[in-house]
């Protein structure tokens, strides 16, 4: 949306809302005051500020690909304010339940990351198939060497974008912060990114 479109008061706004959010941001690297310092507090606040992260909070639970539990709303919610989701352990926060892959932890993850992209692209008119089949990049239409080992999750042709060219779709999910509650790489970035979308509705 183009900077014309909206009034003072949107203009007005964002600047208080962007100089409070670098205040939170420096509060919670203390008591490191460097504007470039890494802590898990910046790295979750980041996380968060991206746009369209909280488009989940405003989704209508019309199917069950939409709807969330209390307990899992509530495991959400205290995963993005920064509160313990486990009260007993080394691992309050959750960070290597998170991460790791016991149990298949990531796998389950991915699963329904998959499930609510094949929503997303249902509802915007894509062909898309009654069960997910993954497939090789080497076994489409695109050609590529025979060793290529690239994987697909979806395959999504039809949509009304890009002239109708199928979407070749591998979803990934990555959490700010690592098993140990360590900070990732590209907060900085990301924090850049979100600052030139602030027109965005």
């Amino acid at each position: 949306m183009c900077t014309s479109c909206h009034g003072w008061q949107y203009h007005a706004s964002n600047a208080l809302e962007i100089e409070q959010f670098d205040l939170l941001l420096a509060a919670s690297s203390l008591p490191n005051r460097r504007l470039d310092a890494r802590s898990a507090g910046k790295a979750r606040l980041l996380s968060c500020w991206w746009p369209f992260s909280a488009s989940w909070m405003a989704a209508c639970p019309t199917t069950a690909q939409l709807t969330l539990t209390d307990a899992e709303l509530a495991c959400a919610m205290r995963l993005r304010l920064g509160l313990a989701v486990v009260f007993d352990g080394p691992d309050p926060h959750g960070h290597g339940r998170l991460t790791d892959n016991l149990g298949r932890h990531l796998n389950a993850r991915h699963t329904v990351l998959i499930v609510a992209w094949r929503q997303v692209f249902a509802e915007a008119g894509g062909r898309v198939s009654d069960r997910n089949i993954e497939r090789m990049l080497r076994n489409t239409h695109v050609p590529g060497r025979e060793d290529d080992q690239r994987r697909l999750d979806q395959m999504v042709p039809r949509l009304k974008a890009d002239r109708g060219l199928p979407l070749f779709c591998d979803f990934t999910t990555l959490p700010p912060l690592s098993r140990n509650g360590a900070t990732r790489g590209g907060g900085g970035k990301r924090r850049q990114l979100s600052r030139s979308a602030g027109d965005w509705p």
